[in-house]
């Protein structure tokens, strides 16, 4: 993975680019060396998040700056978002010394710890701050039920099509969970009856198979793009009510049987037929289907 992040800097003659492997917990950086520090899906899976906070803190300068593309809450994402979550752009400031006299007090071993000394940390606007939240997951609802209402008119512009020409029908269901900002998907060949499961939900196992049965299509395989960490997959359960197969990158490490798949490789249902691309980097067994 940092062989490749390395040759595509240099393909792209990127010489300002440089690629440290590293861990959350310690960064390979000096202290107050760095301008900004962007997450986009790593903190909500490191385990002791306050320790990663205080990280950020040591290698921020001072007036650096945080942008968050996560879910950084050490409790259940059903609460309260405004109490458990923070989203969007996080002012500057936010992790300076201004609001810690060392970056060690971000740190914490005592059992009563809990997200709400990290939230106090991070509320540099206290007055602002629950109205920028909601306003920041009205946005997101908002761009989401746009998209859902996009990809709902082109499954039926599809699907329409097709019938008009007699070709195959492909089926698409996508299913949104807004609180972990997490999709699912059920797709496959309408005429033949074959289709898949991607990223599935533990909660919602039963309303995929339903789902499949009143379109007369019988689940062939269940997909995980990559070992989650936001909530609890429900591919290989789903995989053994289906009697179907169930499929992880060939790198994940994991200790359940699966089908392994690799960069490159066909996946068929019926006439409808994807592509495995291996895209390492939110997680390293991280794949993509196209």
């Amino acid at each position: 993975m940092i062989d490749k992040a390395r040759a595509a800097a240099a393909l792209a003659g990127l010489s300002n680019v440089e690629v440290r492997k590293g861990d959350a917990l310690a960064l390979p950086l000096e202290d107050q060396s760095i301008d900004v520090v962007i997450s986009n899906g790593v903190l909500n899976l490191v385990p002791d998040k306050l320790a990663a906070f205080g990280e950020i803190a040591r290698v921020l300068k001072p007036g650096g700056r945080l942008l968050l593309g996560d879910i950084v809450s050490s409790r259940s994402c059903r609460r309260k978002s405004e109490e458990t979550l923070i989203s969007g752009r996080v002012e500057s400031g936010v992790l300076s010394r201004r609001e810690s006299s060392s970056p060690s007090s971000l740190r914490s071993d005592s059992a009563t710890s809990d997200w709400h000394s990290v939230s106090t940390a991070l509320k540099a606007h206290p007055r602002t701050h629950r109205a920028q939240v909601r306003s920041a997951r009205r946005q997101r609802i908002r761009a989401a039920l746009r998209r859902r209402a996009r990809t709902n008119a082109a499954v039926r512009s599809i699907r329409d099509d097709r019938a008009l020409k007699g070709g195959p029908t492909m089926i698409f269901r996508p299913y949104y969970y807004f609180e972990t900002g997490c999709a699912a998907y059920l797709f496959g060949c309408g005429t033949l009856g074959k289709c898949a499961v991607v990223d599935a939900h533990e909660e919602d196992v039963g309303a995929y198979q339903a789902f499949a049965a009143s379109k007369g299509m019988q689940i062939t395989h269940v997909i995980d793009t990559h070992v989650h960490a936001d909530h609890r997959s429900g591919g290989a359960l789903l995989a053994r009510m289906a009697q179907a197969q169930y499929c992880l990158h060939e790198s994940a490490r994991v200790r359940l049987s699966f089908e392994p798949l690799r960069d490159g490789q066909r996946v068929e249902l019926g006439n409808t037929c994807v592509e495995v691309m291996h895209t390492p980097g939110h997680t390293p067994e991280s794949m993509c289907l196209w």
